[in-house]
């Protein structure tokens, strides 16, 4: 029973996604169908790749575009609420160097898997698509933790991880936690990674 509910999702997510690349996108853009082809390989690229921070250089090689349609790419994935652009404070909004690009829906890495490869996706990414999609303050990503973001003039630092991970990163930062998957009870800065669902 619960398998089924489980495929019926991920079919479900299937179809909000070939509607918003094959519909709704291609209404907005007027796009050809080689077009829509890259759209979605870019996509797909986002759902396997292991870090979630991309060199523009390498994708645009492997997709054969332009730095242009990248950045046109990206601001159409966003405008369809499918993905989380988390870039560094006073970053260019057209800036992309270390800027962390996340599935707003985490299990859109299941679905995405599942339909093209049947590879096991990140996990490291669906920690960290879950967190920041729970997160209502604007954050921001840090070249020493993952994330950090600005409350009342305090700079509140964030590291994702899972049930193994250490302080050691955040040990000398002051206002630092750690949000670890895989725990039920946190202690001291390490807070386990499901009560940022509260957050919501």
């Amino acid at each position: 029973m619960l398998r089924n509910i489980q495929d019926e999702y991920i079919s479900l997510l299937h179809n909000i996604l070939n509607k918003v690349i094959y519909e709704d996108t291609a209404t907005i853009k007027n796009m050809m169908s080689s077009s829509l082809i890259i759209f979605k390989k870019l996509i797909a690229y986002l759902a396997y790749w292991t870090i979630p921070t991309i060199k523009v250089s390498s994708v645009c090689n492997e997709l054969d575009i332009k730095k242009e349609t990248l950045y046109e790419f990206f601001d159409l994935l966003q405008r369809a609420d499918l993905i989380n652009m988390v870039r560094k404070r006073k970053a260019s909004i057209r800036s992309l160097k270390d800027t962390r690009i996340l599935f707003l829906n985490p299990n859109l890495y299941y679905a995405i898997s599942s339909e093209l490869w049947k590879h096991t996706p990140d996990l490291g990414n669906i920690r960290e698509s879950f967190f920041v999609s729970q997160i209502e303050q604007p954050l921001y990503a840090s070249q020493v933790t993952d994330y950090e973001l600005d409350f009342q003039g305090k700079i509140i630092s964030f590291e994702i991880g899972g049930k193994s991970k250490s302080r050691s990163q955040i040990k000398d930062i002051e206002n630092s936690y750690v949000f670890k998957d895989g725990i039920s009870i946190g202690y001291e800065n390490v807070i386990p990674l499901y009560l940022a669902g509260f957050l919501y």
